[in-house]
């Protein structure tokens, strides 16, 4: 408070006890407001309707699993597309240490296979250190709308783990590692 309206306040005995009240009366006033607002509202009361119980019905292996919506459908062509699209990148990714490619055309090579996120970290990969050899075997691990991981066996043995993800209508990777990393 500024120091003019207390010298003003303290001025009379009047003026001290106006103030008061004005100030109770503000206080009360909120608290009023604030009971008043968290109040739950009268609700009409309605009779009562007897209600017989439902038996409960036995569950089923349909009912546990929620079915998959239109969007979340996935098509043997779209599984086929998207394991395709993981052996199409994983070949790519393998090429440039199997014909010692430069890592400028290596990234070129890559680029339309894989997220720009993706393609960022392999920016500083160098492809005669990756894995010589190429894919044996893809294998689905599980394939939604959207998204599908896969484990890709290489012909040495090693095997890579595969996220792919739907850009646009096409498959692109958007992860890659080796399985149990």
């Amino acid at each position: 408070m500024p120091p003019s309206l207390v010298r003003w306040t303290f001025h009379s005995p009047l003026r001290l006890v106006a103030t008061c009240l004005a100030v109770v009366a503000v206080l009360v006033g909120t608290v009023v407001l604030v009971d008043a607002s968290s109040e739950p509202r009268a609700v009409a009361r309605q009779p009562q309707q007897s209600v017989k119980p439902q038996p409960t019905p036995t569950p089923s292996p349909t009912m546990d699993r929620p079915q998959p919506t239109q969007s979340e459908v996935v098509t043997h062509a779209e599984r086929k597309a998207a394991a395709s699209a993981a052996k199409a990148f994983v070949d790519a990714w393998t090429t440039g240490a199997r014909q010692t490619m430069a890592p400028r055309t290596w990234r070129r090579a890559i680029r339309p296979l894989t997220t720009p996120t993706l393609f960022e970290g392999l920016s500083v990969t160098d492809p005669s250190r990756l894995p010589h050899a190429q894919v044996r075997r893809v294998r689905a691990d599980a394939v939604g709308a959207f998204a599908a991981d896969f484990t890709v066996t290489l012909t040495d043995g090693m095997r890579l783990g595969v996220r792919m993800v739907s850009d646009r209508g096409r498959w692109v990777a958007s992860d890659i590692r080796p399985v149990g990393a």
